[in-house]
């Protein structure tokens, strides 16, 4: 039986442009560290989707900002993310928003991704995990 899986993941990346574009709610991270790959089906020939997860770190404002403007819940759990980025993640209490989760693109972004965050205030850190496709 061949189900859709997780190819294996790049070397972790730095470079904070890609995850600006494509999650502008984000702002301007002062660091990132993140990986990507993408989906597959053996059973389906065509275009690939994507998958991306990030542990970005923001200014305090922002993270303050993200949390008063989307409403927030606590996770109850430590976000999962690709085993290269694990160590990581901070440990502590994560929140989880469905406002930002469902935050707006800008229209001159092109693709679809769905996205789940994660915030951290004690460490402003947002930690992102996104499938999509890029056009």
């Amino acid at each position: 039986m061949t189900t859709s899986q997780r190819n294996a993941a790049s070397e972790v990346r730095h470079d904070l442009e890609p995850l600006m574009k494509r999650f502008p709610i984000l702002g301007t991270p002062t660091s990132a560290s993140w990986v990507s790959g993408t989906l597959r089906d053996d059973r389906v020939p065509g275009p690939s989707t994507y998958w991306i997860d990030a542990v970005v770190q923001l200014p305090p404002e922002k993270v303050a900002a993200l949390v008063a403007q989307c409403g927030t819940e606590n996770s109850g759990t430590q976000p999962a993310v690709d085993e290269k980025l694990k160590d990581l993640v901070p440990q502590g209490s994560w929140l989880t928003s469905p406002g930002l989760d469902k935050a707006p693109r800008l229209p001159e972004q092109s693709g679809t991704w769905n996205v789940s965050y994660f915030i951290s205030q004690a460490s402003s850190t947002i930690v992102l995990s996104a499938v999509g496709r890029t056009d």
